[in-house]
């Protein structure tokens, strides 16, 4: 099953609004299109020039700015990281997890490498991977975990983590 599908089938019926935190070069459309109200956050401009097509709202803003500013941090259904929250320090991290699980009113997806994975490019500034997460980080924070064996560079695995805030 392709990667946009597996995020996808986590997700519960009816969600009208998304944020994606740190939605990259690529934007998230295979697995965020069919949500009405998409809104991207993304601290390269040069990055959000290549995905905003894909957002009906964007901001260029580093995340930890725009959470700090009620003005800007806004609920939302479903608020989603598809491999970003390594690139934030483990205290930086657990911040964002605390303050997103008061904004995300139904739930929270997040696609990460679990533990060491190299980040690529390498060489790009700002994708250097900062923290390692476990299955066991995601587990005590109440989330629900799938692990993908071997699927960052055929060598590290992944984790698809959700949280369910709100049944319908």
């Amino acid at each position: 099953m392709p990667l946009a599908e597996m995020i996808k089938s986590k997700f519960i019926p009816g969600l009208q609004s998304v944020v994606d935190l740190g939605c990259g070069w690529r934007g998230a459309n295979d697995v965020i299109g069919h949500i009405p109200t998409r809104i991207g956050i993304e601290w390269s401009q040069k990055l959000l020039d290549r995905s905003a097509h894909h957002y009906t709202q964007t901001f260029c803003v580093d995340v930890r700015k725009w959470l700090a500013d009620p003005a800007l941090a806004q609920k939302a259904d479903l608020y989603i990281m598809i491999d970003f929250l390594e690139h934030l320090s483990r205290p930086e991290g657990l911040e964002l997890l605390w303050a997103i699980d008061k904004l995300a009113t139904k739930e929270i997806v997040i696609f990460i490498p679990e533990g060491y994975c190299p980040a690529y490019p390498a060489d790009e500034p700002g994708w250097q991977h900062e923290a390692e997460w476990f299955r066991d980080d995601f587990k005590n924070l109440g989330f629900q975990v799938e692990v993908l064996d071997k699927f960052h560079l055929g060598q590290y695995n992944a984790l698809i983590a959700w949280k369910i805030k709100e049944t319908q």
